[in-house]
């Protein structure tokens, strides 16, 4: 590399290999910085616009002040401008590689700003830099390695990519940063990366503080099993049998590794590594661990042990000398059991051997961990105002593709396509609300399986082939006619009481405060309020001076088209429109007090007549199927 005393580098021009600019040695075709001599004592220099790649320790150690980074750079080699007394740098956005410390030790360095267009930004690239006051990362890079800035003392402000995703021990030893706020994008900081006194402002991110201080974006999937204590202990027996046949000092159970190992068996249910499906590693579980056994599938405690016994590595861990404490776990969920042991050097803390528990418990696991299926059912049918809840969704673990685990609805993010068809709520009861068709999601994280919903009338009696299906749906919907459980008689006579219901439910079902003065009407019937409402308001009216109203007669056809005259009168409208009642057979049928509302309902197409029989049917009843379809023809016509 040469020494501090060379100032300056001459290279003959007969040399194919190299060449020299202002003494400074670059490849001949002065593609490439090789050397910058370390005892130059300008203060300044300009890479030439020809050079694509700064190489490896190429200004070290040089005195160096100002440099100049040109567009044409592609290449920053490592430790290329490390030790120098530059004072500030920007590095270009031409830049697509960068190795390693290319600014490390630059104790003048005030400021830096990197545009690179690099998604990694190396390990030590600002390592003890103690100036360094003002870093500005481009957004280009997503991750931070360790050790980037390790410590830059006087660090104060950084600005962060707006792209990041992951910080890898990045900030060590930047004491006098008070605050960062960190990007909404990213996934991952490592516990340690900034000093214990600088302030996470992660209000904007989806990150969860784990076990050992790390941020994660972490989402708690729930499990329901059975912690086994007593097979746990029957374990630690066979453990000390394996031990003192070795002459070796038996294992006390500790409360925290216990506690710890039961943790470890229920996460291996999930993803069975020795990575927890946080993405920590298996000591984080707790600061006493310093080895771990693991494995699934075993009912008894012999079984676990033997398997233990006869793989080299486990077997080690169960015999070796300088443990004197341990943990074991035994976690049961849909049929399936998981085993850890947990070893330790400490001494234990002793503890009792707890009652076996069945319980719900939440494992916080990243979504890369998980993979979802769920039950062959795919296309879901729900009733309308009914609820109903979407089967199984299991966990296959990614590291045993044997387990499935159940995953409890709350593990989820629950999301409809269309919550004016059908609402989910945060445990997924999937509840219907108008006929028609829409999606249901699970999702955890960015794993997510969808339904197909198809909301359906609850009645068995009418299908969607039906005449009348639209405008049962219709007034269902609506919510003015309704049926009686999962039948709504569409050939029964429409009623009178039925009708005011209906008629009163369409005005939001107002309370009345008279007093009901029909003997045939009782407070415990339906239409009780109803009947209250629409004969205070002269819609309709009882029999004369019998003092009864008849709710359970049925409705004529042109009784029925007086009472919406009477109803559309009531609402403020004129009744102007007058239609012919001779072009219908029986026309001529119609009573004289009903002539008018069936002129006027034959205009508004409220009553269409038999396209057959070329007939009317004034005097026919009403059937529950007529009065939906004429109410519905009503509301598109007339309201």
């Amino acid at each position: 590399m040469g020494t501090s005393t060379l100032k300056s580098i001459s290279v003959n021009a007969n040399n194919k290999s190299f060449c020299d600019v202002n003494g400074v040695l670059l490849t001949k075709d002065k593609t490439k910085v090789v050397i910058y001599p370390q005892g130059k004592t300008d203060a300044t220099f300009t890479i030439p616009n020809s050079v694509k790649t700064i190489g490896e320790n190429a200004f070290i150690d040089g005195q160096i002040q100002s440099i100049t980074i040109p567009n044409s750079v592609t290449t920053l080699g490592d430790c290329c401008f490390a030790r120098t007394n530059i004072g500030s740098i920007t590095i270009p956005a031409s830049v697509t590689k960068m190795g390693y410390g290319t600014f490390s030790g630059c104790t003048n360095l005030t400021t830096a700003v990197v545009n690179a267009n690099v998604t990694d930004l190396p390990y030590i690239t600002f390592s003890e830099c103690p100036k360094l006051s003002t870093a500005t990362l481009g957004n280009k890079i997503q991750n931070l390695d360790s050790r980037i800035f390790y410590k830059c003392t006087s660090l104060t402000k950084v600005t962060l990519p707006s792209n990041l995703k992951r910080i890898e021990y990045s900030f060590l030893g930047c004491t006098s940063l008070a605050q960062v706020t960190i990007p909404a994008t990213v996934e991952w900081i490592t516990a340690g990366s900034f000093d214990q006194n600088t302030q996470l402002d992660i209000s904007k991110t989806k990150l969860q503080k784990l076990d050992d201080g790390t941020y994660a974006i972490a989402y708690d999937v729930y499990v329901t099993g059975t912690f086994d204590y007593k097979k746990a202990y029957e374990v630690l027996d066979k453990v000390n049998e394996e031990r003192k046949k070795q002459g070796l000092s038996s294992l006390t159970m500790d409360r925290d590794l216990l506690e710890a190992a039961m943790q470890r068996a229920k996460e291996i249910s999930i993803y069975f590594d020795h990575t927890r499906p946080s993405g920590l590693n298996c000591y984080s579980a707790c600061r006493k661990m310093s080895g771990e056994n693991i494995t699934a599938g075993l009912s008894t405690a012999a079984e676990a042990m033997n398997e233990w016994m006869n793989s080299p590595g486990h077997k080690a861990n169960i015999l070796k000398s300088s443990w004197k404490s341990i943990g074991i776990g035994c976690f049961y969920t849909n049929n399936q059991w998981y085993w850890t042991q947990c070893f330790s050097s400490d001494t234990a803390i002793n503890v009792s051997m707890p009652a076996n528990k069945t319980e719900k418990q939440a494992v916080k696991t990243l979504d890369d961990k998980i993979s979802l299926q769920g039950t062959s059912l795919t296309n879901v049918n729900v009733k309308m105002q009914e609820t109903t809840t979407i089967g199984k969704i299991y966990n296959i673990n990614t590291r045993w593709s044997v387990s499935h685990v159940i995953l409890e609805p709350e593990s989820f993010t629950w999301t409809s396509g269309s919550s004016k068809t059908a609402t989910v709520t945060s445990k997924g009861a999937i509840k219907g609300i108008k006929t028609g068709n829409t999606t249901v999601k699970a999702a955890i994280g960015n794993k997510s399986l969808t339904y197909n919903i198809s909301v359906k009338l609850p009645f068995t009696d009418v299908g969607e082939g039906e005449w009348f299906y639209s405008a049962v749906n219709d007034s269902y919907c609506r919510g003015i006619i309704m049926g009686s459980g999962n039948k709504f008689e569409p050939n029964s006579n429409l009623t009178r009481g039925q009708i005011v219901t209906i008629l009163w439910r369409m005005e939001g079902s107002k309370a009345v405060p008279n007093s009901n003065k029909f003997t045939d009407v009782k407070k415990s019937g339906f239409y009780y309020d109803a009947v209250k409402w629409a004969t205070s308001v002269g819609i309709v009216n009882g029999y004369g001076q019998t003092g009864k109203f008849g709710p359970e007669d049925p409705v004529k056809r042109q009784d029925l088209a007086v009472i919406l005259m009477h109803y559309t009168q009531y609402k403020g409208k004129k009744i102007s429109a007058t239609g012919n009642l001779s072009k219908f057979k029986d026309g001529n049928a119609t009573a004289d007090y009903a002539k008018e509302a069936m002129q006027w309902a034959v205009a508004r197409g409220v009553i269409t007549g038999s396209e057959e029989t070329k007939k009317v049917s004034p005097n026919g009843t009403a059937t529950r199927a007529e009065a939906a379809s004429m109410l519905f023809k009503y509301s598109t016509n007339v309201q």
